[in-house]
């Protein structure tokens, strides 16, 4: 016995899946942007000790920063749920961690 038309439980789906993506992505960027102020606070502190030290001011080094993994994770993370599921808002979300 069937309840709900297909229509209505494609309604039901996409609704819950933009609720879902809402919250992942205010979750993600707050994710982001602690991890960009933690990075930031840890650079202050080591430049602030290699000036102590008399070293050389230069701490940057061109390896991939921790903010960077993280949005390059969240990136593949959304990519497989759009393939594995077909995630309706996933594009847009994509989109976003992009430019976080």
């Amino acid at each position: 016995m069937t309840y709900l038309s297909k229509e209505t439980k494609k309604e039901l789906l996409l609704g819950a899946a933009t609720k879902i993506t809402g919250c992942y992505h205010e979750l993600a960027a707050e994710l982001i942007s602690v991890a960009r102020k933690t990075e930031s606070s840890l650079l202050k502190i080591r430049q602030g000790a290699q000036r102590r030290a008399g070293a050389s001011s230069d701490v940057s080094d061109h390896n991939v920063s921790d903010p960077d993994k993280i949005c390059m994770q969240l990136f593949l993370d959304i990519q497989q749920q759009i393939f594995q599921h077909t995630v309706p808002c996933g594009n847009v979300l994509l989109l976003q961690i992009g430019k976080a």
